[in-house]
């Protein structure tokens, strides 16, 4: 349910990172260019908004190291899960979901 505008901007970005290319025929659309071991959800997420790692608190503020730590933890968590990851857990999920009665 992305807006069509949006998703080109985004299309875009990946296209222009090299992470997708554009294909033509029958079978076309966009496919990864990359191998999907390679990519880690932070690199397109980096990709598509850009490098953010401003702080909304002054460096006075108690809340800075606490927003820091939260920062670099979920940078953390989305550079260590590749692609790859996530076609592998959905592919687990829809197996779960498969079912006979």
């Amino acid at each position: 349910n992305i807006p069509p505008r949006f998703l080109e901007q985004i299309r875009s970005k990946l296209r222009v990172a090299g992470y997708i290319e554009s294909r033509r025929g029958n079978r076309g659309g966009y496919v990864m260019s990359k191998d999907p071991n390679t990519v880690t959800v932070g690199q397109i997420i980096r990709t598509v908004e850009g490098h953010d790692d401003s702080n909304p608190f002054d460096t006075e503020s108690v809340f800075k190291e606490v927003w820091d730590k939260a920062q670099k933890a979920t940078n953390e968590v989305f550079d260590k899960n590749t692609f790859q990851t996530l076609f592998d857990s959905r592919n687990e999920w829809l197996k779960r979901l498969d079912f006979n009665i």
